[in-house]
Order: C-alpha cells, then sequence, then structure tokens
C-alpha cells in the first residue's frame, strides 16, 4: 500500500542518516519494489527485495505486471528468498545466484512440540468421538485450501473403510458451510469439524491425528504443515504449495500429490488408511526443525555484510 511505502521510505531516510562505516540496503517487498527502487536510487543505497512468489503463484499475475517486474528484477541487488520454492522462482527469472539468500518459512518448532506432547491423546479423541486413524486438514475455510477436494476424494473411499477411520477439518471461513454440505450430502458421518481454535486446541488436533492432509490449490507455503510436522505427524502435501516441496518432499515425512487428481488423492488416502508406510514420529520433527528462525537470521545478516560491501547497484 501507498501508506505502507511511505513508512518504508522514512525508515529509508532514517537509516541513511546513522553514521555507519557501510551503506544500508532499502528492503522491501516485491509488490512495492518500484516504490523501493526510486527510492534507493535516490538515497544511493543498495535495494534488496523479499519475496516468497512461487512459480504457481506467479502463474496468476497479469502480464502486464509480468513485463514490469521483468523490468525490475534485474536491477536489485539482492534477493531474500522465503523458501526454496521461492528461490528456484527468482532464479528461474535469471537472477544470479550469489544475489538470492534463502529464508526459512518457520513456526516456533519447539512450543508447537511441547504443546502437542502435553496433550492426552486418548483422551482428547475420546472425548471427539474421534476412531481408527484420523486424517486432519487445518487452515482458513476458503476454496483455495482445497478442503472441498479432501472431502470428495475420501468419500471415494469404500463405506465400511471410511466407516473405521476419522477425517476432520480445522478452521474457520466463508467455505464452512459449503464444506459441511459436501459432508453431508456425500453421507460422510466420520467427517469432524473442529471450527476456529486458539494454539493450545489446535496442537491438541495435531496430537491426536495420524496424518495431516494438505490439499492446498495454490499456496506460496503453508505454515501448517510445519506446524504438524513438528508434533510428528506424516503429511501428505499438494504438489501446488511451497511448503510441499520445501519442507515435505524427500524428508521421508510424507508424500505429495495433485489434489485435482481425485482418483489418485483417494488412492493415495485409501493406502495411508488401511496399508500406512512406517512412519517415525522423529523423523517429521527432524525435517521441521531444520527450518528455523536462525536460518533466516543468517540469511538477513549475509546479506546486509554483503550488500555493505557491494554498493548501489544500476
Amino acid at each position: 500500500s501507498s501508506a505502507a511505502a511511505a513508512v518504508g521510505a522514512w525508515f529509508a531516510v532514517w537509516i541513511r542518516s546513522v553514521k555507519t562505516s557501510s551503506s544500508p540496503a532499502f528492503l522491501s517487498g516485491v509488490g512495492r519494489s518500484f516504490t523501493a527502487l526510486a527510492v534507493a536510487r535516490m538515497l544511493r543505497v543498495p535495494l534488496a527485495l523479499s519475496s516468497e512468489e512461487i512459480d504457481e503463484k506467479g502463474r496468476e499475475i497479469s502480464p502486464a505486471r509480468r513485463l514490469l517486474r521483468r523490468t525490475l528484477l534485474p536491477r536489485a541487488d539482492a534477493f531474500l528468498a522465503w523458501g526454496k520454492p521461492a528461490a528456484e522462482h527468482i532464479l528461474g527469472r535469471g537472477i544470479p545466484p550469489d544475489r538470492v539468500y534463502l529464508c526459512a518459512q518457520a513456526v516456533d518448532h519447539a512450543s508447537w512440540s511441547a504443546m502437542a506432547g502435553r496433550v492426552d491423546r486418548e483422551r482428547f479423541r475420546s472425548e471427539r468421538g474421534l476412531k481408527g486413524r484420523v486424517f486432519l486438514a487445518a487452515g482458513r475455510l476458503v476454496a483455495l485450501k482445497g478442503f472441498d477436494r479432501f472431502l470428495r476424494a475420501w468419500a471415494e473411499l469404500p463405506r465400511e473403510v471410511r466407516g473405521r477411520h476419522t477425517v476432520v477439518i480445522v478452521g474457520g471461513g466463508a467455505e464452512e458451510t459449503c464444506l459441511r454440505g459436501i459432508a453431508r450430502e456425500a453421507g460422510l458421518h466420520e467427517a469432524v469439524f473442529g471450527g476456529l481454535c486458539a494454539q493450545k486446541e489446535l496442537a491438541g488436533w495435531y496430537a491426536a491425528a495420524d496424518v495431516f492432509v494438505f490439499p492446498s490449490l495454490v499456496d506460496v507455503w503453508g505454515l501448517v504443515v510445519n506446524e504438524a510436522m513438528a508434533c510428528g505427524l506424516p503429511v501428505l502435501a499438494s504438489t501446488r504449495a511451497g511448503a510441499s516441496r520445501g519442507l515435505v518432499e524427500g524428508s521421508g515425512a510424507g508424500e505429495l500429490f495433485d489434489p485435482l487428481d481425485r482418483e489418485r488423492f483417494a488412492s493415495l488416502l485409501l493406502r495411508w488408511a488401511e496399508s500406512p508406510p512406517s512412519f517415525l514420529p522423529e523423523t517429521a520433527r527432524l525435517a521441521a526443525s531444520r527450518h528455523d528462525f536462525a536460518v533466516t537470521v543468517s540469511a538477513f545478516r549475509r546479506c546486509i555484510a554483503d550488500l555493505s560491501g557491494r554498493g548501489c547497484g544500476v
């Protein structure tokens, strides 16, 4: 927004006035990058752009905005990329690797792990009527999160299989009524809606679950994946989200799938319900723990140090 840009400009003027031996960088999100470029060049300071955009999200940008970004990106001095898919997106635009600094999409891993560890799992499940293997999805109940795809894929499983297990959707949003209608029409009596809840209760749902399902149709990351893995859950993750490629893929803590392919999605759910692969919760916790705030602090420090020596770009 213009207000945010004005605040950013004021901050750049302020740091420029501080007497240091090195030149500061003007940091900006890609959405305000032209204003940031103008201010950075006016102040003669390097420009670092912060971006979490991934290929899937970038395809939604209009041709005009895409052209403007192609003009701007080579003029930035550095990029703070939030997650591996975001870094790959920037590199795919022809930006040299030495200008890209990888930051972590992170949560307080230790806090989530501790909260889940304090939950009486059997009591939590009993009080909420959860049975068999519990497949949990959580987030804002909006169309792009793909919860409807999850329910429709689950409905493809044989009735006797569905009856032995539970699907849970936790969160609030505009799609809740629609999702409840899908479950009702499909006869999903095993579907539970947990509603919007605070972190402590959400940690309880993570502790009570056996599998976390992340069916997003487009998402630059998806921090609920970090949370679920910090609580020791394997994750079935959409190929259309950053966390899937940046955190789940290759970790041994889950599998990727296309939420638009209902048949394969249903087949995956059936296998994890009836013949689940062997899995150690510590595998997920270890993978999630590598994506912590220290990674981002290190990236910022290296970026600032390098820009201080490099100076202003073109």
